[in-house]
C-alpha cells in the first residue's frame, strides 16, 4: 500500500506504528530528492524526546516522555548542511488531561498513526555558522 499521495510540491505522509517521525521523513526526503521543506504533521505518538535550548550551557536540555501523546502540532523544515540532510523540527503534544508538553523533537515513535505535509522548496539550506536559514 502508498504510504503517501503528491499534490504539486505538497506530499502528505503517512507513518505507522513504530516508525520513529524524525528519521521516516528524513528517508523519505532522500528517496524524492528534497533537499529544502517545510513540515507539518498530526498524529499520535510514545518515547518523545524533546529539548529546550540552554544558551549558558550551548545545548539542549533534554527530556523523555515515554508515555502516549496526541502531536497537537509539529512543525518544522528540512535543509542541508554540507550536504547533509537536516530534519529540524518542533513539537507540541498533549498528554491524557490535555496538558501540553513542547520543544525541539530529538526522537518520537508513532504510536497509532501520523500524517506529516511536506511542502518542498526549492533552493533553500541552511548557514553553517550563523545557523539560519539561506535562500538562493
Amino acid at each position: 500500500m502508498k504510504n503517501y499521495q503528491k499534490s504539486n510540491d505538497t506530499y502528505v505522509l503517512r507513518l505507522d506504528i513504530g516508525q520513529e517521525i524524525c528519521t521516516e521523513i528524513k528517508k523519505f526526503c532522500l528517496e524524492h530528492d528534497i533537499k529544502g521543506a517545510s513540515i507539518q504533521g498530526i498524529g499520535f505518538a510514545n518515547n518523545i524526546k524533546l529539548g529546550t535550548y540552554n544558551s549558558e550551557k550551548q545545548d539542549y536540555d533534554r527530556f523523555t516522555f515515554p508515555k502516549g501523546h496526541e502531536i497537537t502540532s509539529l512543525i518544522g523544515n528540512v535543509t542541508t548542511k554540507d550536504e547533509d540532510l537536516i530534519v529540524h523540527l518542533h513539537g507540541n503534544f498533549s498528554n491524557e488531561k490535555c496538558e501540553i508538553i513542547g520543544g525541539h523533537l530529538f526522537e518520537a515513535t508513532i504510536a497509532l498513526t501520523a500524517e506529516i505535509f511536506i511542502q518542498k522548496l526549492d533552493n533553500i539550506k541552511r548557514n553553517t555558522e550563523t545557523h539560519r536559514l539561506l535562500f538562493d
